[in-house]
């Protein structure tokens, strides 16, 4: 099985990664503090091997890929099933 954390806020999220060892973070695109955009980011530099799927509402074209050529594992529209999440 799999052990899950949920965070309202991806500063919360961001702080658990510095003490905990993470093998994939699922974030929304369109958040209040930050954007999926900058969680991506942060995720790849300072933690590289961690895999990250981007969800959202309002999926386009260009968006997922420019979030696949910056490293995302995948890009999935909501709403989706869990059996779409591949890692």
């Amino acid at each position: 099985g799999y052990e899950v954390e949920a965070f309202d806020q991806p500063l919360d999220a961001i702080d658990f990664l510095k003490d905990n060892d993470v093998h994939l973070v699922l974030t929304d695109v369109k958040m209040d503090d930050m954007t999926g955009d900058e969680v991506l980011a942060h995720i790849k530099e300072h933690y590289p091997e961690t895999g990250v799927i981007m969800m959202t509402s309002f999926g386009n074209i260009t968006h997922a890929v420019r979030a696949l050529q910056k490293g995302a594992f995948d890009y999935i529209t909501k709403p989706f099933k869990a059996k779409e999440i591949t890692f």
